[in-house]
């Protein structure tokens, strides 16, 4: 018998991961039977000490996901090439509806207690056969060696269809669903991965549920030529258009852009396509226009006589029409009424005019008030007429009373529109009612300085309160994941489950609540049963009040004083404290003694906090919903804090006869916004995108930009994060494109218009830049997607440089590493002197630096007058002169040389600048200006460098000649072979002569 045949093959191995003694035990017991080698551990940090190679994988996925999250990276990290199967093991609860295994980057998911069968179930799946001992053989028997399985393998699990595991694991629903286009993703098959509901509107298609289904199913009549394109995006090339033509199955056509593009799997192999499709409304107008409703067409002078009813609609559409319960009104193209129902004129009790403007009618029911009449019509125009989408508006029906009316378009041949008009004043003032309810019950739940919890039928939480995140270090979004175990000892689980059932009485009893960290805190429970209208528990609700200090048990991370509201006051009509309570962290605003703030004006008492309040508009708010509150934030800077606070104020009136009374609670949410901060949104699928697009937050700052949009800006994110969009669109005007860009989004919800975007160089690029707003219901984010199309460039000529410019690419990096290395090392540096030489240095860098910003291939000629400009611009921004102060002014133009001679010469300018800036204008607030000349004279170049600077003294003049700076420009002189020459002692100029460079000779 062979060596080989005679020695075992190696087990496999696999880690246990798991808290839970019993369930650690049980898992390991399965895999050892299975062949596996099994090493265990109670925790995540153990377990990465402990990760060598393993194949299989088992990790809790319970409580603090987040710290799974980050474990499963970090072996997916560790793995590399060779990567484990990762199974996932906790209660089912833990995940939320919208989530699956491959949201947290494991690769199965098994709920507790563990269900055997369906582990082993598993492990057969992915080709782990059990090991069966053999029996002892007898003398002279060959062996039989067992056959050890092959390691897990990812493909194998999911050969099904690959396709969808990875895009599983790369995809993100949050974009797909909120981005500006029409989506589809596909595998190589060429069936549907995902889509967005945009898509299905796009095409009119009459399902929603496209996964699975072929592309070519779905458009069975689609040309040969969409056929090769997409052979080509399976290939690895993408292909894109601008204003083409669709046509769709109700026989409409628009105008639209569209892109097919691949995308890729891990491995780097295209794994399928991404096709978007977006409709052209109307040309995007530029910035500064603000978007007008579209007039109507005006009426003829001559009356129109009343068009005959049957000649225009079909006599089966009047009789519908007329016995409809609602109000219509048929428009032509014009938006001249060309029929209406007799109902629509109960609606408000006046009727249109039959020929004339629909204007006329809308304007007779809009306020009076020419402004807000102005602003409800351009409404109805963008929303109704143009978008062809419902609107209700509030308008004055023929007795001045106001209803609201609603709107509905539908779109029919010949460019008419039918407009359905409803009454929905009552269901409007039902609904106000029940938000009202809604938002007191939401105030006293959220506000409350106890601790509560909401819990439904099937033992889920659904809803938590900040005072509960606080006491137990758990964010609403986790806390929902949660079990009660996590927070509560099993025996006060049994007890709260026993007031759930449907005998369940509501009780109290003293428990302990945990907090993430380890820490305890002693509570007195209250349990309350919310029943439905048949007496069955609907929810149950967990009242958890701190009991007080003397409690052994060791109190909570973050004080109690801290959940409760920081400021309240009673305040009467004009704002008069009438009674007040202060907490630890706010009486850093209190002057004196804070019982002397009884009986002043709460302006008056606290000016610091209260001026940015409008309290007399939420007063007056108040007086006209008594039964409502009204809340506003504000943010507050102080002189001696660095950060500013967010404050939030409360106002409620107080029920009663006599004067009004307001109750004014006043809390600081800059610590809890830190703490509960919203994850980031996922940007998978804009890094698949080969148009330039970024990711904003919700006040329009920077948070990502995908590679197309790096490529095209020069910009890396981190250069542009937290940064405003007018460094990319408007630098030069910051203030008035952010009003002309909020009131595009007040108006519109959206921004869609002509742009300029301005590279990291300072050049410009002409296109259109569209942004829409995104939500990321995971993380409970709110923010833009804002694409970038830049405007077609010609066709390169057949005689174009082929040369690649990718050493160029690398030197202009290498460069910008080098300087910002100096830098950070010159501002680490206590020496002056040291510190002085690393500066010198790092313009030295800039100014070789900026000739690579200037050329696209080696043997360019470079435009000196240019570069000399950019140089003195450079220096002044690093010396930290103020803007106007010292002007650098090239008085030459048209002149072009060769890179190296221009570095040579470059070198000097900056020496010579940088050597004035610190004889000739030795402070900061010094005036005066530069000026260099350069000519061509019998083939000598000659530069001139004058400054109007202070004069120099002869002993200055001598200090001056010892410095490294003035020895470098004489060797710098020296090997370009020029010669510098200074002049006599009242001028401050500088004359470099040098041999000028034959054309189409390298010096």
């Amino acid at each position: 018998m062979s060596e080989a045949a005679n020695t075992a093959p190696a087990r496999l191995r696999a880690l246990v991961v798991e808290p839970d003694q019993t369930i650690r035990q049980e898992l390991t017991a399965v895999l050892e039977e299975y062949g596996l080698e099994v090493i265990t551990c109670t925790d995540m940090a153990r377990g990465r000490e402990l990760f060598s190679d393993h194949r299989l994988v088992v990790a809790p996925l319970n409580g603090d996901n987040l710290m799974m999250k980050q474990f499963v990276s970090w072996l997916r990290e560790e793995a590399g090439s060779s990567q484990p199967w990762i199974i996932g093991v906790g209660a089912g609860p833990q995940l939320a509806p919208h989530e699956t295994p491959s949201h947290y980057g494991v690769n199965d998911f098994l709920t507790s207690p563990l269900d055997r069968r369906l582990l082993v179930a598993r492990l057969e799946e992915l080709g782990i056969s059990r090991i069966v001992a053999p029996m002892v053989p007898k003398k002279g028997t060959p062996i039989i060696r067992v056959k050890v399985p092959s390691p897990p393998s990812y493909s194998r699990a999911r050969q099904s269809n690959p396709a969808l595991a990875a895009w599983d694991l790369a995809a993100s629903p949050v974009l797909l669903e909120h981005f500006p286009a029409g989506v589809a993703v596909l595998d190589r098959n060429m069936k549907y991965l995902a889509v967005n509901a945009r898509w299905v509107r796009e095409f009119q298609i009459p399902t929603a549920t496209l996964t699975g289904r072929s592309h070519y199913e779905i458009f069975p009549d689609l040309h040969d030529d969409w056929r090769s394109l997409y052979e080509l995006g399976l290939a690895g090339k993408g292909k894109q258009s601008i204003d083409d033509v669709i046509s769709r199955p109700d026989g409409t056509s628009s105008k639209v852009n569209w892109e097919i593009q691949p995308w890729h799997e891990g491995s780097g192999a295209v794994g399928g396509l991404i096709l978007t499709c977006r409709t052209l409304e109307t040309p995007p107008p530029p910035l500064h226009e603000v978007l007008g409703p579209p007039a109507p067409a005006p009426g003829p002078e001559v009356p129109l006589e009343k068009p005959s009813v049957p000649n225009l609609v079909d006599l089966s559409f009047r009789e519908m029409a007329e016995a409809a319960p609602f109000g219509m009104i048929l428009l032509d193209e014009d938006a001249h009424v060309i029929y209406f129902n007799p109902q629509h004129r109960a609606v408000l009790g006046f009727a249109a005019e039959c020929g004339a403007p629909l204007q006329n009618w809308l304007e007779r029911a809009c306020a009076g008030d020419e402004v807000f009449q102005k602003r409800a019509l351009s409404e109805w125009w963008e929303c109704v007429w143009r978008r062809r989408t419902p609107l209700t508006c509030s308008l004055r029906n023929s007795e001045g009373l106001v209803k609201d009316i609603e709107f509905r378009p539908a779109a029919l041949s010949g460019d008419r529109l039918l407009l359905t008009v409803f009454d929905v004043t009552d269901a409007r003032l039902d609904e106000q009612a029940i938000r009202a309810s809604e938002a007191r019950y939401r105030g006293l739940f959220q506000q409350a300085s106890a601790a509560l919890v909401m819990i439904n039928p099937a033992g889920n939480i659904t809803e938590v309160n900040p005072a509960f995140e606080t006491l137990t270090g758990l964010a609403r979004h986790e806390a929902r994941r949660a079990t009660l175990t996590d927070f509560l000892a099993p025996d006060m689980v049994t007890r709260l489950r026993a007031a759930t059932v449907a005998g369940g009485q509501s009780e109290g009893f003293p428990a302990i609540l945990r907090h993430r960290n380890g820490t305890e805190q002693a509570t007195h429970l209250s349990v309350a049963v919310i029943r439905n209208e048949q007496g069955q528990p609907a929810f149950t609700v967990c009242l958890f009040a701190p009991q007080n200090s003397s409690s052994p048990v060791p109190a909570p991370t973050a004080p109690w004083d801290q959940i409760t509201p920081d400021w309240l006051f009673l305040l009467d009509a004009s704002g008069t404290i009438l009674k007040h309570s202060t907490s630890r962290d706010f009486s850093t605003f209190a002057d004196g003694d804070s019982n002397t703030l009884t009986g002043q004006l709460l302006e008056s008492a606290q000016p610091e906090l209260t001026a940015p309040l409008p309290l007399d508009v939420m007063m007056e708010r108040l007086l006209d919903h008594p039964d409502q509150e009204t809340r506003c934030e504000y943010t507050l800077q102080r002189e001696n804090e660095k950060s500013a606070r967010r404050i939030e104020a409360r106002l409620i009136l107080f029920p009663g006869d006599g004067e009004p009374q307001y109750g004014l609670i006043m809390r600081d949410l800059t610590r809890s916004r830190t703490a509960s901060s919203p994850g980031g949104f996922s940007v998978t699928l804009l890094e698949h995108l080969h148009t330039p697009a970024l990711l904003t937050n919700d006040r329009g700052r920077i948070l990502h930009l995908n590679p197309a949009a790096e490529a095209l800006s020069g910009y890396a994110s981190a250069e542009l994060h937290e940064g405003g969009l007018f460094r990319l669109f408007r630098p030069e005007a910051p203030r008035e494109f952010g009003k002309e860009l909020s009131r595009q989004l007040q108006t519109h919800g959206s921004w869609n218009a002509g742009v300029t975007l301005t590279h990291k160089d300072g050049t410009k690029s002409a296109g259109t830049a569209e942004l829409t707003p995104a939500y990321d219901e995971t993380a409970g984010a709110r923010g833009f997607v804002l694409l970038f199309r830049p405007e077609q460039a010609a066709a390169p000529s057949p005689a174009a440089d082929p040369r690649p410019a990718v050493s160029l690419h690398r030197a202009r990096n290498d460069f910008q590493i080098l300087t910002s290395m100096l830098a950070l090392q010159a501002d680490q540096t206590e020496d002056p002197a040291s510190r002085r030489a690393l500066l010198a240095g790092r313009d030295r860098l800039s100014a070789i630096a900026l000739i690579y910003r200037l050329i696209k291939h080696e043997d360019d000629l470079i435009d000196f007058a240019r570069f000399t400009a950019e140089i003195g611009r450079t220096l002044l921004e690093a010396h930290r002169r103020p803007a106007g102060k010292i002007t650098i002014e090239p008085l030459f133009s048209g002149v072009s040389l060769p890179q190296r001679l221009s570095i040579g010469l470059g070198l000097i300018v900056e020496e010579l600048i940088t050597s004035s800036l610190a004889w000739s204008f030795p402070e900061e607030d010094d005036t005066g200006h530069i000026r260099i000349t350069l000519t061509n004279s019998d083939g000598h170049g000659i530069l001139i460098f004058r400054d109007n600077g202070s004069l120099l003294s002869a002993t200055h003049r001598a200090k001056r000649k010892l410095t490294f700076s003035y020895r470098l420009q004489q060797l710098l002189a020296q090997q370009i072979t020029g010669t510098l020459s200074y002049a006599p002692d009242l001028e401050n100029q500088v004359t470099l002569q040098f041999p000028w460079p034959e054309p189409g000779r390298k010096p």
